[in-house]
């Protein structure tokens, strides 16, 4: 009998191990949740209750892991390859129109998706982009990265924005008319501070390819 009950602990503790190994990451937040249900609090029910639960913008988060779902599907179907790719044949544009390009796919790629996830993807493409087109990676790679925090007319593009959107006080239309003009101004501010500020602060020179950048692939 004690056999069967140390061996039945055993199986379902593998099977436990199991599950939660294929839920991935999504595990420890599942688990983290859960805790916070069953802990006590001080005023004698617990951590987090139904009632408080029901109350979270679960729009909002549901909004937001859509954007982190459609980036990872761009990676996969190879759409982010293919962007990439595009910019390969235009080495021959002079730098400002390739920082303005650049700055305009990102932040309107970012509307429709979470700019940690289309940064995570895109920049390693736009590295190689650059190499292929022998400039200086720094040269698009950070305005890439400014840019995608400057997407401003969906809420699923920055957690500003969906923390905005939550409030229930402003609404998509709103956020899309007024965001669209902070795009285009975000674009020329980059540009802006690209060429005034990034360019003399990091000495890069917009003529030459850095030997630090010839072994990126």
């Amino acid at each position: 009998m004690a056999f069967r009950f140390g061996e039945g602990k055993r199986l379902s503790r593998e099977y436990l191990r199991g599950e939660l190994k294929a839920l991935g990451k999504m595990s420890y937040a599942i688990l983290g949740a859960l805790v916070l249900f069953i802990f006590p609090s001080r005023d004698g029910g617990r951590v987090l209750e139904w009632r408080t639960a029901v109350n979270i913008p679960w729009g909002i988060v549901l909004l937001f892991g859509g954007g982190f779902a459609l980036a990872h599907s761009f990676g996969v179907a190879g759409v982010s390859k293919w962007i990439g790719s595009s910019f390969a044949g235009l080495g021959v544009l002079p730098v400002p129109l390739l920082i303005i390009l650049t700055s305009t796919l990102m932040t309107f790629l970012t509307e429709f998706t979470s700019n940690t996830a289309t940064a995570t993807l895109m920049l390693p493409i736009l590295g190689a982009a650059a190499v292929g087109m022998r400039i200086d990676p720094r040269l698009i790679m950070i305005p890439a990265t400014i840019s995608d925090s400057c997407a401003f007319m969906l809420p699923v593009a920055t957690p500003s924005n969906a923390i905005i959107f939550g409030s229930g006080q402003v609404r998509v239309k709103d956020m899309f008319r007024a965001g669209f003009f902070m795009n285009l101004m975000g674009i020329v501010v980059v540009l802006l501070v690209s060429y005034l500020i990034m360019i003399p602060a990091m000495g890069i020179d917009v003529a030459s390819f850095p030997a630090w950048a010839q072994g990126m692939h």
